[in-house]
């Protein structure tokens, strides 16, 4: 039998109705109650909200669990996604920053120290780049991008979806009456699948305006009209007798999970060491590079090694720098480190048709690429031979045959023909964004430049390993 773990996640964004205040205090009891941590995900204008109305006390409670940041303000319009719809990948990035950081510094300051995890709304790419930047190492939410409910390493983070088939969402009707047994049976079904198996995460999750309201807070910018403070509608307001009910579901539901053998209630910081990609910074030997080159001329994806995964993106910086490190010194290294790289910017072709190269021409532009990855820290969206675009697939395709070949018969094929990449990480997010319903959203948006940036990201994708 398998470990399985459970991670339990508050998001904690109601900045309208003070009757979710008293929710993360009381989850925040009870978690203290049973010696475990839940994970409440806080906005900074829950934050604001908490001092307008004189609620140290629920901030010292969330002091006491595993607190992450959950954006400056959610669902305020325009959304990360709404003003990145027209934004290149390196403006989308900066865009984030400068509307998350002073909120992000502001949440550091009231809990006195780094988040330890991220949640959005309505999940974006352009996110990650900055959470890596800012240190916070985990990312706990929904997302268009999956593994089947298994952890993964996504663009340098680890991320852990709280969608099907590991999650389990407790809804508004966590106060509905007999609700502890249906969750106690929904959680058990996740849990011996993986118990009987290789173990895993499972992943439970809720709102805090779950349990004290019968509508999300944001119901306000329906149609994504902005709506000021003044104007803001307060959504009607369960009892407190719903109220009790559904946090002793919640306990029950706590104690059941604590109780079953070899099941464990972490943090995300537990998860963040139990799952850290324990390949960065390896060095691996030629024969290993080799072995990666070749699985990647065949098939570009991630793919094992010593125990753990390489993204694509990895062994695209590996491939290359043993070339480079052959074409400028006249041999090939004994080890290559791992280095984390960033997908590409944005997708490209192949100009055809391409005639075959000569080493001295596949030497001028491994050293473009190579100077170019040492640059950006990501996969390029193509390598030139002069105006010849080679799209970044094709070229790591190439390449791997060239290191095959070099590694195996000790020099360099005179012609080297140009390959076909066939990337095929890219199909672990959908290739167009779906309508969504989000009430912050325009009528009829769908987020199809976030889509198509996220797509482009699964190069740096691969399943994240126990340890």
């Amino acid at each position: 039998m398998a470990k399985v773990y459970t991670l339990i996640s508050v998001h904690t964004e109601d900045c309208i109705n003070p009757e979710t205040d008293e929710v993360p205090l009381r989850l925040a009891e009870i978690a203290n109650r049973h010696g475990c941590q839940i994970v409440p995900k806080v906005t900074t204008e829950k934050i604001r909200s908490l001092k307008r109305n004189g609620r140290s006390d629920v901030i010292e409670a969330l002091k006491t669990q595993d607190v992450g940041f959950h954006m400056t303000d959610h669902s305020f319009p325009p959304t990360v996604p709404v003003y990145n719809q027209n934004a290149s990948w390196d403006e989308g990035i900066r865009e984030f920053e400068r509307r998350e950081r002073l909120g992000y510094d502001e949440w550091r300051a009231t809990f006195g120290r780094d988040a330890p995890t991220y949640a959005q709304g309505v999940e974006t790419p352009f996110a990650f780049p900055v959470l890596r930047q800012w240190g916070i190492p985990t990312y706990t939410c929904s997302s268009c991008v999956s593994l089947g409910g298994l952890p993964m390493h996504y663009m340098g983070i680890l991320k852990q979806d709280w969608g099907a088939p590991n999650g389990l969402h407790l809804g508004f009707q966590v106060t509905d009456p007999g609700m502890a047994e249906q969750f106690v049976a929904q959680f058990d079904a996740i849990y011996h699948r993986l118990h009987q198996g290789e173990g895993g995460v499972v992943s439970i999750s809720s709102h805090e305006v779950e349990w004290a309201t019968r509508g999300f807070w944001d119901a306000n910018f329906r149609q994504g009209r902005l709506v000021l403070p003044r104007d803001f509608r307060r959504a009607p307001i369960k009892s407190r007798e719903e109220l009790e009910r559904g946090l002793r579901t919640f306990e029950t539901l706590l104690e059941h999970v604590r109780t079953l053998p070899d099941s464990e209630v972490i943090s995300s910081r537990r998860l963040h060491d139990l799952y850290r990609d324990r390949l960065a910074g390896e060095e691996l030997t030629m024969d290993e590079v080799a072995a990666l080159a070749k699985a990647m001329s065949e098939e570009i994806t991630f793919r094992p090694v010593r125990g753990q995964y390489a993204s694509a993106a990895e062994v695209f910086g590996l491939v290359v720098s043993a070339l480079d490190h052959y074409f400028r010194l006249g041999s090939l290294p004994e080890t290559v480190r791992v280095s984390f790289l960033g997908g590409p910017p944005r997708s490209a072709e192949t100009r055809r048709p391409q005639e075959p190269m000569s080493p001295d021409i596949l030497a001028h532009v491994l050293a473009d690429v190579a100077d170019y990855l040492a640059f950006h820290q990501r996969v390029p969206a193509e390598a030139w031979r002069g105006n010849d675009p080679l799209s970044a697939g094709d070229f790591l395709a190439t390449v791997s045959r060239v290191l095959m070949a070099l590694h195996r018969k000790g020099e360099v094929p005179s012609a080297i023909e140009i390959a076909r990449g066939n990337v095929t990480c890219l199909g672990h997010a959908p290739e167009r964004a779906s309508v969504s319903i989000w009430p912050s959203f325009p009528p009829g948006f769908a987020d199809d430049n976030g889509v198509a940036f996220a797509r482009l990201q699964c190069w740096t994708l691969k399943p994240a390993v126990r340890g």
